[in-house]
C-alpha cells in the first residue's frame, strides 16, 4: 500500500524497491570476434548500496532482481552474424539474449537488450558478457549501453 506520503508500506514498514544501480561504458570498448568479453562499465549513474565494483553488482540483499543490459555495435554485425549478451553469476554463465543481424550492411548499428529475473543471495554477484560473430572486431559504443538492475517488491 501507499501511504499518504507516496512510500510504499508492507505491514506498517517503509518498503523500496533498493538496491538498484545503472552502469555505462565510460568509452567505447572493442570486442574481439568469436570471444566472450567481460564488459567494463565503469561509469555509475547511481548505486544505492554501493555495490558496484570492479564491473560486477553484488546487491547486498537476498531477494529477486530484475538485471538488464544493453549494448550497441559501432557498425553492423553483419546479414546472420549474432551478438549475444550474457550474464554472468558468480563467475560462470546464466542466461543470454541473442540478436540475428539481418539488416546486413545497410550502415544500422546492432542493438542488443536482455533481461534477466532471477533470485540473488545477498553475496551473490552478477556481470555482463558480450560475444559476437562478425569475423572482426568489433566495437560496443559507450553511448547507449548501459548494465542495470534492482530488487523487485513482492
Amino acid at each position: 500500500t501507499f501511504n499518504v506520503a507516496g512510500t510504499m508500506q508492507s505491514g506498517g514498514v517503509t518498503v523500496a524497491n533498493t538496491p538498484s544501480f545503472r552502469a555505462r561504458l565510460a568509452s567505447n570498448q572493442s570486442i574481439s570476434d568469436a570471444t566472450s568479453t567481460k564488459l567494463a562499465f565503469a561509469t555509475e549513474d547511481w548505486d544505492t548500496a554501493g555495490a558496484f565494483a570492479s564491473n560486477k553488482w553484488t546487491p547486498g540483499v537476498t531477494g529477486k532482481y530484475v538485471i538488464n543490459l544493453q549494448v550497441g555495435t559501432g557498425s553492423p554485425v553483419g546479414d546472420g552474424n549474432r551478438v549475444n549478451l550474457w550474464f554472468y553469476l558468480n563467475g560462470g554463465s546464466i542466461d543470454y539474449g541473442r540478436n540475428r543481424d539481418v539488416m546486413g550492411a545497410d550502415g544500422m548499428d546492432t542493438w542488443t537488450s536482455t533481461t534477466l529475473v532471477t533470485d540473488l543471495s545477498d553475496t551473490d554477484y552478477i556481470e555482463a558478457y558480450v560475444w559476437q560473430d562478425s569475423g572482426v572486431t568489433k566495437t560496443i559504443a559507450a553511448t547507449g549501453s548501459h548494465f542495470s538492475g534492482y530488487r523487485i517488491i513482492i
